[in-house]
């Protein structure tokens, strides 16, 4: 269902519907309707590349997953597509502005 896909999203990014709601600029109750009744609209999926440049909309809208991404030579298995990867890579992001923090301290 297109709501669970975008609700992967959301919780990635520490968001819920409210803030995806004023982030698009539309009204929460629109944008429920949106994802609960799973009528998606041409205006609907730009707003959402708006805020997420590299989401699959492929992922939102069909469900298709993505079975396997390359990160730093390492082929990981990913059931659940794009959110997984999207996840994974905010984490490897934060490992290395802690190694740098470390870094800076231990000079």
């Amino acid at each position: 269902m297109l709501g669970d896909r975008v609700k992967k999203y959301l919780d990635i990014n520490g968001m819920n519907k409210r803030d995806l709601a004023n982030k698009i600029e539309v009204k929460e109750s629109l944008l429920s309707r949106w994802l609960n009744d799973d009528k998606i609209t041409a205006a609907f999926l730009y707003k959402l590349l708006t805020i997420w440049p590299d989401i699959d909309l492929n992922y939102i809208v069909k469900g298709d997953a993505i079975e396997e991404y390359e990160i730093k030579d390492t082929t990981l298995q990913v059931a659940e597509g794009e959110a997984k990867k999207n996840e994974i890579l905010f984490h490897t992001k934060q490992i290395d502005k802690h190694l740098k923090a470390i870094e800076t301290l231990t000079k």
